[in-house]
């Protein structure tokens, strides 16, 4: 998550401003960032754009600063870069979602109830927790002189000056879960088409993006075609695409073969929000 704020000087001398908080490992600070244009970046609340094919999570690691240079009576922008942890089982903060239940029976039927419990053995899916921390900017005057810094202490001006902000944050894991790790197309004939459908599930309180991909050759895509089943849209490859809350896609896969053989392909759902849960689903196929 990205948050941009501004900081204006209302000093007639230069001023060097720290930047901090207490939460390190979590919080960092940019002027500028590839993930978001220039008008973007000038922007005051949440200028994170997760849904953006070009998005990259490396650019949000990268150029972090703790301290700005301000010129007399300047005003800056600032990107407030959130990287939240996973908070440890014994630390609490869990809540579970009162209609989850009702949502997997939705889904599941009968086999809701038993997927509930299941559920509740891995701390880190379908649950939120609350983060809670704060930010330092301290500025300090650059006097020049002596003069200066007698002129300053006549007229009660500090030369210092510190603000703090509180940082309230409600996260969960944003697991992506699918029905199946295993496609099989059988007695394919060379020219024909074959579909499958993959249910992709969003156990989660927020919209999530992903995207398809290939592991291995690119070349592969062009024998798979990818469509919502509900809604009828073409589903491009490495294009981003999205799950509502508490919701699920059904995508249908269409196989072309273009020779015959014994193929093994490894079809990839990309999770934007954690790398970590890339979901791995095998199509083989058979002539």
């Amino acid at each position: 998550m990205m948050f941009g704020f501004t900081i204006r000087s209302l000093c007639n001398l230069p001023v060097n401003v720290g930047l901090s908080s207490d939460l390190p490992t979590q919080i960092g600070f940019q002027l500028c960032n590839e993930n978001i244009n220039d008008q973007d970046s000038n922007r005051v609340g949440d200028i994170s754009n997760p849904f953006n094919d070009c998005h990259c999570q490396l650019f949000n690691l990268v150029g972090l600063v703790n301290n700005i240079e301000f010129l007399p009576n300047e005003t800056r922008s600032v990107i407030l870069v959130f990287r939240p942890r996973r908070p440890l089982p014994s630390q609490g903060g869990f809540v579970f979602p009162s209609d989850h239940l009702q949502h997997l029976s939705n889904i599941y039927g009968n086999e809701g109830q038993q997927k509930e419990k299941s559920s509740k053995k891995d701390l880190f899916v379908q649950e939120s927790f609350l983060v809670s921390g704060h930010i330092f900017l301290t500025a300090q005057v650059e006097v020049q002189n002596q003069e200066a810094e007698e002129q300053l202490k006549q007229h009660y001006i500090p030369t210092s000056q510190e603000c703090v902000m509180q940082l309230n944050a409600r996260l969960c894991q944003c697991h992506l879960g699918i029905d199946t790790e295993k496609l099989t197309f059988k007695d394919c004939v060379v020219g024909k088409v074959y579909s499958r459908e993959v249910t992709i599930t969003n156990n989660n309180e927020i919209r999530v993006p992903f995207a398809l991909t290939f592991l291995g050759a690119t070349s592969q895509s062009s024998l798979f075609e990818f469509q919502d089943a509900d809604a009828t849209e073409v589903l491009h490859v490495n294009k981003t695409s999205s799950i509502e809350p508490y919701s699920h896609k059904r995508i249908r896969i269409t196989y072309k073969p273009n020779e015959g053989g014994y193929f093994n392909h490894t079809l990839i759902v990309d999770n934007k929000f954690d790398e970590e849960n890339a979901l791995n689903c095998f199509c083989l196929c058979c002539f």
